[in-house]
């Protein structure tokens, strides 16, 4: 199915949930970062920050940990939040684990355990070096220690690039995560694309975007057609009147009349749907 009763009574002006169709594929944003690996962070030095030492904070909420990805090389991050239900952030390029905190609390308080962690060679983890060293790596070096903690579910969210990353992740990893929220989600970045992984895909997905930012808006398209017509849920929302992206998108007030409420409400709502399906 392509969706959940309440998102098909919401007008179509601002939500659409529309089945797989042939689309042309429009033209993406694109980076000159080599191919398969995360961009390079501006902090590159061998001293790394503490994780979150630029959200203090919300930093000292959580716990801050350490993820083997590989030889000596380690990620960081912070976790917060108890349970089975995990979710893993993933941020934007030039970003780090502190952009997604705040929703990170506003989560764990819903009961999911949530990890929020530094892309490989950004903010306070290490640049990897060989295949360990790709964001997508990454990525599922933190499910992998996510569930060793005890998270049974594990839901992927991105933001911008991040979301870009999480999308090929959500392809790849095993077992399979439980679903992905493609936040402002463009199709290609960092010589991945995305397209191709969502044929592949066979869990729950969400793709938001602003209806006012023409890239992701195509790029949230061109990902939702590609997934498989039957048997998973996968959602297209587009957010009217902003052109905002990424996480701050998660603050942006939905009009009453769909449903009302902010962004970061139907994304939770997607995340029960998604974890009580999967």
């Amino acid at each position: 199915m392509c969706g959940s009763g309440w998102l098909r009574r919401i007008p179509v002006l601002f939500m659409m949930i529309v089945a797989v169709a042939g689309c042309t594929t429009p033209a993406s944003r694109t980076a000159p970062p080599s191919p398969g690996t995360a961009p390079s962070s501006p902090v590159a030095s061998a001293a790394r920050p503490a994780p979150g030492a630029r959200c203090p904070d919300e930093a000292r909420q959580g716990q801050a940990i350490t993820i083997s990805a590989g030889g000596t090389a380690s990620l960081a991050g912070i976790v917060v939040g108890q349970g089975a239900k995990g979710v893993v952030l993933v941020h934007s390029d030039l970003a780090s684990l502190c952009s997604w905190l705040p929703y990170g609390l506003s989560l764990a308080k819903l009961g999911y355990r949530v990890l929020a962690f530094d892309l490989p060679g950004h903010g306070a983890s290490e640049p990897l070096d060989g295949a360990s060293g790709t964001a997508v790596a990454g990525i599922a070096a933190a499910v992998t220690w996510l569930r060793g903690q005890g998270a049974e579910k594990v839901v992927l969210i991105g933001a911008a690039e991040g979301a870009t990353f999480a999308a090929v992740a959500a392809a790849q990893i095993t077992p399979r995560v439980n679903g992905l929220v493609s936040i402002s989600g463009v199709r290609q970045y960092g010589g991945y694309d995305a397209e191709p992984a969502m044929r592949n895909l066979l869990v729950p997905a969400l793709f938001v975007a602003a209806e006012q930012d023409r890239n992701t808006y195509l790029d949230a398209r061109t990902l939702f057609d590609a997934m498989p017509t039957k048997g998973v849920l996968h959602t297209l929302f587009y957010v009217p009147n902003t052109t905002e992206t990424g996480v701050r998108l998660l603050d942006v007030q939905v009009p009453a009349d769909a449903r009302g409420g902010t962004v970061h409400a139907q994304v939770e709502s997607f995340l029960r749907d998604a974890v009580a399906q999967t």
